[in-house]
């Protein structure tokens, strides 16, 4: 018998997604332990925008963030710890050609999650600072949240469900017996587990080649600058706009976050600063959307990696046939939204699983 307690599951990872598992194992009343090699919440999860929102061009991702939705709106009830929910309302723009398709799945998720089909005309009406020549589908209740401040959140919770957590505990390798993971090795010793979770963000592809395991994920570099506006537009809404590969969200104090994809894949496994040839990108494509980026002051950059996958689907399954190592990653970015229906299944499944060592 091993020497060091043995859990019913062991999280790698203190982002997000992670602190969400472990919540929801916890109440699930397993023993649980989480490894971060630094601190809670400081990867790629303190650098992202924390939006909430439920339209995606993908309907597999409007489901997990429909499911994922309420328990946000309701942080405190859903996990005993309070954080600030900022409502902005969100406009998503379609990409063009996938207008029909969109407005069809925005009719199929409105009885469950406040939308509306918007026009031109009314985009323009409603938001003059927007060049506005197509529909948009809006949220009113999107909003966003504090990812470190939820993160946290999480983990005190699921201590007090008498969750382990180890910070400051690099990993190693895996344990492997047999044909079963039965752990980790880390700084701190072996930590053994009859189910492993990986949940690395960026990490996730390297760690996963150096396994040996089979993926189809990469890390690539996000950067999202920040922008102040000398008449900052009341009541502007976040905004998802897949016409010019532009996101973002009012930020403070009359300031803005917007961003584009960098298609960045030169992982650096340290922090990173925003490249200033990209934040000309940013600018060049955001006048095509909004008129005040025109004179806003750059105020520099959030920027870090995240792990990707084709679409954004990423991955959140078994990679073993003894069903002993789970990956959940590859969210390209978006997974704060999703995290709290992707633990639930998570939890339900490893529940399931689950042994006592």
């Amino acid at each position: 018998m091993p020497s060091r307690p043995c859990y019913d599951v062991l999280v790698v990872g203190g982002g997000v997604i992670g602190a969400a598992v472990l919540h929801a194992l916890a109440k699930l009343g397993l023993h649980v332990g989480l490894a971060e090699r630094g601190v809670i919440a400081q990867g790629c999860t303190a650098y992202s925008g924390g939006l909430v929102r439920v339209f995606h061009a993908d309907e597999r991702l409007s489901e997990l963030a429909a499911a994922s939705y309420p328990f946000y709106r309701d942080f405190e009830a859903s996990v005993g710890e309070p954080c600030t929910f900022t409502q902005t309302g969100l406009l998503y723009f379609p990409a063009a050609g996938t207008e029909v398709a969109a407005r069809g799945q925005m009719n199929r998720l409105a009885p469950r999650v406040p939308m509306a089909w918007l026009e031109a005309e009314r985009v323009r009406a409603a938001h003059p600072e927007m060049h506005a020549d197509g529909p948009a589908i809006h949220e009113p209740g999107a909003g966003y949240m504090s990812p470190p401040q939820v993160t946290r959140a999480f983990i005190r919770a699921a201590r007090q469900l008498g969750a382990v957590v180890h910070e400051g505990t690099a990993i190693d390798k895996l344990v492997r017996v047999g044909d079963r993971y039965a752990g980790v090795e880390t700084t701190l010793g072996t930590l053994f587990a009859d189910r492993v979770v990986l949940a690395l963000g960026p990490h996730t592809p390297s760690f996963l080649d150096q396994h040996r395991i089979p993926h189809a994920l990469w890390a690539q570099r996000i950067q999202v600058d920040i922008r102040r506006p000398p008449a900052p537009p009341r009541d502007h809404p976040a905004w998802i706009d897949d016409v010019n590969q532009l996101n973002g969200r009012p930020h403070d104090d009359g300031r803005f976050l917007i961003g584009c994809p960098t298609h960045d894949i030169r992982f650096h496994d340290r922090p990173v600063a925003g490249i200033a040839s990209h934040s000309d990108v940013i600018d060049a494509m955001g006048r095509r959307r909004f008129k005040w980026v025109a004179d806003a002051g750059r105020e520099g950059s959030y920027a870090s990696f995240d792990c990707y996958s084709e679409g954004g689907l990423g991955t959140a399954r078994f990679v073993d046939e003894a069903r002993t190592l789970a990956v959940i990653s590859g969210f390209s970015g978006g997974g704060f939204k999703l995290a709290p229906e992707l633990a639930r299944r998570t939890a339900r499944l490893l529940a399931q699983e689950a042994s006592t060592c």
